[in-house]
């Protein structure tokens, strides 16, 4: 087997590990219970789009506290879902997982990513 497709093979080991753990479990139930609510979807699509525009203005050096305290607000009333909750917890845990694992391959293969 050549590299290429054994670290694949064990790529998609860790995805199938990662879609049976309960984070991700309670996450794609929660998704199915929002996607059936048009109106909390669509928030959260909105609250989504926005944020990212804030996250890309903030990079090109652009604070906007006005708009940060909106987009916080918004955040708060969508959270008063208990479904939306669970998604954005969930969401934030397997985001941040994934993003371990990266930095765990990056650092073990001496790659330095970030400078």
């Amino acid at each position: 087997m050549d590299i290429v497709n054994e670290a694949v093979k064990l790529a998609d080991e860790i995805a199938d590990i990662i879609k049976n753990s309960h984070i991700y479990k309670d996450y794609r139930v929660a998704l199915a219970n929002i996607e059936n609510d048009e109106n909390t979807m669509e928030k959260i699509k909105q609250f989504k789009a926005k944020h990212l525009e804030y996250a890309r203005e903030r990079m090109n050096g652009t604070e906007d506290f006005d708009k940060e305290k909106y987009i916080s607000q918004e955040l708060y009333k969508i959270l008063l879902n208990e479904d939306a909750k669970i998604f954005f917890k969930n969401e934030e845990e397997l985001i941040g997982l994934i993003a371990e694992i990266y930095s765990r391959v990056a650092e073990k293969c001496y790659l330095n990513l970030f400078i």
